[in-house]
């Protein structure tokens, strides 16, 4: 059931790769699933920007959200996780080293501590 749902997810962020947006996670009995938070969508993806963007081996995160970033996940395109950073501190955010990926696209999804999901597009060059 798992794998259905995250190739569905995968399905849909790639037809849906030129958008960014806001989701909630539940788990419920080994059950993923997504709410999409349309009102905050727009105002996250607004806030939150990734530069340079095509990356060589490492990045920023620039967060104008007033909400703290707690983590960070790397998926490739077929949607296995490949990488998972904790976020302790925002100084931690300037400098994001990703030369251990391979070239290629990524959706980098960021968890805030309120519990919303941002999930955005990088290229790895």
């Amino acid at each position: 059931m798992k794998k259905k749902l995250l190739y569905l997810f995968v399905i849909a962020t790639f037809l849906f790769a030129e958008k960014t947006f806001a989701q909630k996670e539940t788990y419920a009995d080994d059950v993923f699933a997504t709410e999409q938070l349309d009102d905050q969508g727009p105002k996250l993806s607004k806030n939150i920007s990734f530069y340079p963007n095509p990356i060589r081996d490492k990045f920023s995160i620039t967060n104008e959200t007033g909400v703290s970033i707690v983590r960070i996940e790397f998926h490739s395109i077929v949607g296995n996780r490949v990488k998972v950073l904790f976020i302790s501190d925002s100084n931690s955010l300037k400098d994001i080293y990703i030369d251990d990926l391979k070239r290629g696209i990524y959706f980098t999804t960021i968890y805030f501590e309120n519990d919303q999901v941002l999930t955005k597009k990088i290229l790895k060059k």
